[in-house]
């Protein structure tokens, strides 16, 4: 949260209870002092179901936005999650604080690195050090990064194109402007970090089509799945190694269903990116057939990777948000054999909370699993076909290319 409350957890080191730990006048709200039985049930439900952990530390221990942060509570806690060799894969410092000043937040940052490394002497062992977790602000990062850079092993920034209360957020979902604005966001962040931290892997930390808890009946639905998947392309081909999607659960635009945990369309959608695309980005530009037959090809977007877990071969994802138009008869430069699965992704209309694989729809079975996720079959002669507002994962099977050997 951006008020000094919500950024303002206590941690409850050593049972000495959290009045004695808080920079800010006592009582501390018992809602934001975190025990530490339950940090070490969180960390033992990471641990049981494989996920990494990163936890984000409070940066609001200051006593105004120009002075640095008092890291006493921060180094006790940091000393006993060492002490008892607990499993955290990174820590982030704040979130979204752009009112406390660049070149302080920097100079935190710089004591957090020390601190982690003190810690945690070996680099094998140690956490991450992940940042700065803010609204996409290039005049910030230009004098954030210069100063902190060489510290951070993750730059992270937050990212919302799209506004929950927008009513007309349903039409500008699907529209190429809305898409490219992403990007256009981040862009000026990506090159600052390109500058001054060229080590550094770069997420985007925090991200969905809109802010404000999304939008019910938008960015829980299959308008979202578009949006979502094209924005996996985007990133991708700028190096981004990790989307952390807001949310898994909550909000308007949560993977999950609130109420019933079944997952939403934007679920099967990236875990289809998941399950087929490699790390690798293949270069790839879709063009007009003819000028005629596609009036453009603003609405067909395309990425290409090596397929994951398959030597040598690669995936192509092809998107479609015309909600109209139909591209047939496509033809593929530098690809001879056409012989493919395709997963083609569909619903009965954007505003749908079931969504369909090459026709049938997905639901989680009687006991709960996820249904599987089958391809269909082409043949090289059959063509290659893309509906209107469709996303098709289409697996080259039996081309194999040489960047992906």
């Amino acid at each position: 949260e951006t008020d000094d409350k919500g950024d303002s957890i206590v941690y409850n080191v050593g049972g000495l209870g959290c009045d004695h730990w808080s920079f800010h006048p006592p009582p501390v709200d018992p809602a934001f002092c975190l025990s530490m039985q339950r940090w070490d049930d969180i960390v033992e439900f990471c641990d049981r179901t494989n996920i990494n952990l990163v936890f984000g530390l409070n940066g609001m221990s200051r006593p105004s936005n120009t002075q640095p942060s008092n890291f006493t509570n921060i180094d006790a806690f940091l000393q006993r999650i060492a002490a008892k060799k607990q499993r955290v894969y990174g820590f982030e410092f704040g979130n979204e604080l752009p009112k406390v000043d660049a070149k302080v937040m920097a100079s935190d940052y710089l004591t957090l690195r020390s601190l982690i490394n003190k810690h945690w002497p070996s680099a094998s062992s140690r956490p991450l050090l992940i940042g700065n977790d803010d609204n996409p602000d290039a005049s910030y990062q230009a004098v954030f990064l210069p100063l902190v850079g060489d510290a951070l092993d993750v730059y992270t920034y937050h990212n919302y194109v799209g506004y929950g209360l927008d009513p007309n957020l349903l039409n500008e979902i699907v529209t190429t402007s809305f898409l490219d604005k992403g990007w256009a966001n981040a862009s000026p962040l990506y090159k600052l970090k390109q500058q001054y931290a060229p080590h550094a892997q770069i997420w985007a930390g925090e991200i969905a089509a809109a802010w404000h808890s999304g939008r019910a009946g938008v960015t829980n639905r299959f308008a979202s799945s578009l949006w979502y998947v094209d924005t996996f392309g985007v990133l991708t081909a700028h190096n981004h190694s990790a989307l952390c999607r807001q949310t898994l659960l909550g909000g308007n635009y949560g993977l999950l269903n609130r109420t019933t945990y079944a997952p939403n369309p934007d679920y099967y959608a990236g875990l289809l990116w998941h399950n087929l695309m490699g790390n690798s980005v293949v270069d790839v530009a879709v063009s007009s057939q003819d000028g005629t037959q596609w009036q453009g090809t603003d609405t067909l977007r395309g990425y290409a990777h090596c397929s994951r877990g398959t030597t040598g071969t690669v995936v192509l994802v092809l998107i479609n948000i015309d909600e109209t138009l139909t591209y047939s008869n496509i033809t593929l430069t530098g690809v001879t054999d056409l012989q493919r699965d395709e997963y083609s992704l569909s619903a009965d209309g954007l505003m749908s909370e079931t969504v369909l694989l090459n026709g049938v729809s997905l639901h989680l079975t009687h006991d709960g699993h996820l249904p599987p996720l089958n391809p269909v079959q082409f043949s090289s002669s059959d063509p290659l076909v893309i509906p209107p507002t469709t996303i098709k994962y289409i697996h080259f099977t039996s081309e194999h290319v040489d960047v992906c050997q």
